[in-house]
């Protein structure tokens, strides 16, 4: 059997070249876009409910991760409340979360972080991807860090040391 497409016939089931879909799925099923694995289910249902609550939704295959926002909300904080941050917007820090039905801990977000939030939502899984990947990232930041901290403890010491000397001997 064959599609038209684009005025030529393609067999059903193949990629369509011009968006590199791969069409031989079931609806509903995963399936592979562009390289990467989409789950139909879990991003429509981020869908239904980015509507369902009149919340942004937030395409997480495009997401840019501001750095410097990123690194200003403690890790531990973002793993515990499954958020990242998006953006600043005003005084209003926007976060993109899996699941905005979880009340109790939108309610607690802005007593943590100290400032008011705007709710998006996003896919959970690449909320989760990215948070693992930071984790890693920030334990091998947090290890290189310790060891430059250790060493410039001891150039201090050092510093002191030798400062104290001078001193001793400029009183002789």
């Amino acid at each position: 059997m064959t599609d038209v497409r684009g005025g030529k016939a393609v067999p059903l089931g193949a990629k369509n070249a011009e968006t590199k879909k791969d069409t031989s799925h079931s609806p509903g099923e995963p399936h592979r876009e562009n390289g990467r694995i989409v789950d139909v289910e879990e991003e429509s249902r981020s869908r239904y409910l980015a509507k369902r609550y009149q919340l942004e939704y937030v395409e997480m295959d495009q997401f840019y991760i501001d750095q410097e926002l990123f690194r200003s909300i403690p890790a531990d904080v973002m793993l515990r409340y499954e958020f990242v941050p998006c953006r600043r917007d005003g005084n209003s820090l926007v976060v993109v979360v899996g699941d905005p039905t979880d009340v109790q801990k939108l309610d607690e977000l802005p007593l943590l972080l100290g400032t008011s939030i705007t709710v998006t939502v996003g896919k959970a899984s690449a909320i989760e991807s990215i948070l693992k990947k930071s984790e890693g990232s920030q334990r091998v930041l947090d290890e290189a860090t310790e060891g430059f901290k250790l060493q410039l403890l001891r150039d201090e010491e050092k510093v002191e040391e030798s400062l104290t000397v001078e001193r001793l001997t400029s009183d002789l």
